[in-house]
């Protein structure tokens, strides 16, 4: 794949590290780092600020499966949960949620994006 080859050749492609904002940046732009629209979890809980995109995230899922009628939520929720070791050690801290609501955030947050690059990528 041509991708590959703009990562020098040491470097582990396979592995993901999936941090916190520093805690001296966060101190210094608490406001900048603070998601006001859209949360992609798990580090930030939904607050009232950011409510009415989570009812879009549970639209595009709604869109996604209804374009994509022979595939089924629970089918992509097994296949999630069968990823979710390998997910949860991409973070740098331990994640508590239950494997149930792992899986729902990272299907959830997926198609979300997935959906909107697909409805307004192309828009120039």
């Amino acid at each position: 794949m041509r991708l590959f080859g703009l990562y020098p050749k040491e470097r582990n492609v396979t592995t993901a590290e999936i941090s916190f904002v520093p805690e001296k940046l966060w101190q210094s732009y608490k406001e900048a780092c603070t998601p006001h629209v859209i949360v992609m979890r798990p580090y930030y809980r939904p607050n009232q600020s950011v409510m009415p995109m989570e009812d879009h995230k549970l639209g595009y899922l709604q869109s996604f499966l209804r374009h994509n009628w022979k595939c089924h939520l629970k089918n992509f929720i097994e296949r999630i949960k069968s990823w979710e070791d390998s997910a949860r050690s991409c973070y740098e801290e331990q994640i508590n949620l239950r494997s149930d609501e792992s899986a729902e955030m990272t299907l959830l947050d997926g198609i979300f994006m997935i959906q909107f690059f697909l409805m307004y990528g192309s828009r120039e």
